[in-house]
């Protein structure tokens, strides 16, 4: 019985290398260098020119206005990752949690297993959008008081009550 499923292998594989032989793509020859035999280069091809940008919008840049305009929560990670927890941290959502018809943000805060332990740090921040276009922090004012170690946020009408709800 051995000696059948030995057979049934080797032909196995000597069919995978019959079709791999077959099937390889062919390689082009490098010229022959026979006496009398002339080797004649392939011509160059141009190199394509660089394209004319001029009608373009200038390419963008970007500056770090969060400051400026009040997102100020700072997020904590473990930079040396000892633990798998330590790799994944953190989140950010937008959405309009008041209809004013401005976008507001979420931040969900990373931590430490260290600062875990010692009770956590605020779990998510949320930043109303006032119609100047700058943040205003209402966490507490939203009862988003809970201390732990967010991994990410979700925004959706869970409840189907027609409004949003933060996840």
């Amino acid at each position: 019985m051995l000696r059948t499923h030995w057979w049934r292998f080797f032909s196995i594989l000597l069919v995978l290398i019959l079709i791999l032989a077959f099937t390889a793509p062919s390689r082009p020859q490098a010229p022959s260098q026979q006496p009398g035999s002339v080797h004649v280069p392939l011509p160059k091809l141009p190199t394509p020119a660089k394209k004319d940008r001029s009608g373009l919008p200038p390419i963008p840049t970007f500056k770090d206005v969060a400051k400026e305009v009040g997102l100020t929560a700072v997020h904590i990670a473990a930079p040396e990752a000892h633990y798998v927890i330590d790799s994944t941290s953190g989140g950010a959502g937008l959405f309009d949690c008041d209809d004013d018809g401005r976008l507001d943000v979420v931040l969900v805060n990373g931590s430490t297993v260290e600062r875990y332990r010692a009770g956590g740090d605020p779990l998510a921040t949320l930043y109303h959008q006032e119609p100047d276009g700058t943040f205003k922090d209402i966490t507490k004012e939203a009862g988003l008081t809970r201390r732990g170690w967010g991994m990410g946020v979700a925004v959706a009408d869970y409840d189907n009550d027609g409004k949003l709800d933060l996840l």
